[in-house]
């Protein structure tokens, strides 16, 4: 039981850590001169600032689905489609904003996201308020990613 507990731990990581990858791959090759050369927010953090929250944000989701996965709810196969939905839209939004500079397609696919992660944490309350709280600032993060985009589109 406990190998399995790990087991499925690890594919969480890699399937998470996943989207993280293909995003930073595709920043590295699109972003710039591109991005550098957009009218932004003057709330838009520097761009170490995103190389940080990123990855705990990616943590912190992976360990909310992972501790709803390993204590076996009655919605787990709800929770695992709503999980991949969300994340799958976040993969997305890097290649269509920085791979294809579409502001607008990177705009539009956020409340998407926000959506699906609403649903999800739905799923985690109440039985699995670990989950649901390790979500919060996934979900708020999204807001004010939504809110930057918004400003790059709106000044561009």
């Amino acid at each position: 039981m406990i190998l399995n507990k790990y087991k499925s731990l690890i594919f969480f990581v890699a399937a998470t850590f996943s989207a993280s990858f293909i995003g930073r791959i595709v920043t590295q090759i699109n972003k710039e001169p591109w991005y550098s050369g957009l009218c932004k927010s003057n709330i838009t953090p520097p761009g170490w600032i995103f190389g940080i929250v990123w990855p705990v944000l990616y943590l912190l989701m992976t360990i909310a689905v992972w501790m709803a996965y390993i204590n076996k709810p009655k919605n787990k196969e709800t929770i695992l489609k709503l999980y991949f939905a969300q994340l799958l839209l976040n993969a997305s939004w890097t290649p269509i904003f920085f791979g294809m500079h579409s502001i607008l397609g990177g705009l539009m696919i956020i409340p998407a996201m926000i959506i699906a992660i609403s649903f999800l944490m739905k799923e985690y309350y109440p039985k699995q308020m670990t989950s649901f709280y390790l979500m919060i600032p996934y979900f708020l993060w999204c807001f004010f990613a939504l809110f930057l985009n918004f400003r790059i589109y709106q000044l561009n």
